[in-house]
């Protein structure tokens, strides 16, 4: 691999690509867009929130890992159809200091969000973006606006990455929030022992490609960070 390739494949199973870089005008008012170096401190000043019609109660969130996408989406589908969601990206600083991550990985994760944000956008949809480390984002998002449902994919990363999903998981159980993970690849888990694997995989990879949903009813209400640069993260490319 190339020194300068983005690690993550978050356009899912080697068959997606990117979506383009978008313009910064061409983000739809209310929603995500391109941060400046100082965006990082404004994070949580609620700056930018959509004018739609506001819903009430508790929300399915989306959390967004390396699967930027919209179509193939198995979790965001699902909580499309269960009522009001939100699409969540977090840009985490044990993360963003970690050896691994590269200005441009970032750069690839923001060309994704924005290109996803206008997709649901248009689809009555909400993407917004925290900075932080987790649980901590979703219990401030919790105390905002209860969250009924946690939706991601089962993520297969790093030490770092395992550890966090693990205090995700323990805060979800104490808060009473359902977390729901589908697999996005062919790693089964969990298998004590490998006997059955391979028609367990056969099984996933002949699974029909989940659409994208037509319609969602977005939680619009709530600040997003915005689309942060390399810069205002600082992370080194």
């Amino acid at each position: 691999r190339h020194p300068g390739t983005p690690r993550f494949p978050w356009t899912g199973k080697g068959r997606r690509r990117p979506h383009p870089p978008h313009k910064a005008n061409a983000y739809p008012p209310g929603s995500i867009h391109h941060g400046s170096a100082d965006d990082g401190n404004r994070a949580q000043a609620g700056r930018r929130v959509d004018a739609r019609p506001q819903t009430v109660g508790p929300m399915d969130l989306v959390w967004l890992k390396r699967d930027l996408r919209l179509r193939d989406h198995a979790p965001l589908a699902r909580a499309a159809a269960s009522g009001p969601c939100l699409c969540l990206y977090v840009y985490e600083p044990e993360l963003l200091a970690d050896a691994t991550t590269h200005a441009s990985h970032i750069q690839f994760i923001n060309d994704s969000l924005a290109g996803l944000a206008t997709e649901l956008h248009e689809r009555g949809g909400a993407l917004i973006t925290r900075v932080g480390n987790l649980p901590e984002v979703f219990d401030q998002l919790h105390a905002e606006r209860p969250i009924a449902r946690l939706w991601s994919h089962e993520e297969t990363g790093l030490g770092i990455t395992y550890e966090r999903d693990k205090r995700v998981k323990r805060w979800a159980r104490a808060k009473g929030v359902k977390w729901i993970e589908l697999p996005n690849h062919g790693v089964v888990r969990p298998l004590a022992e490998r006997d059955g694997w391979a028609g367990r995989w056969r099984a996933r990879m002949g699974e029909p490609i989940t659409p994208a949903p037509e319609r969602l009813i977005g939680v619009h209400e709530i600040a997003s960070a915005g689309i942060l640069s390399p810069a205002a993260l600082e992370v080194a490319g």
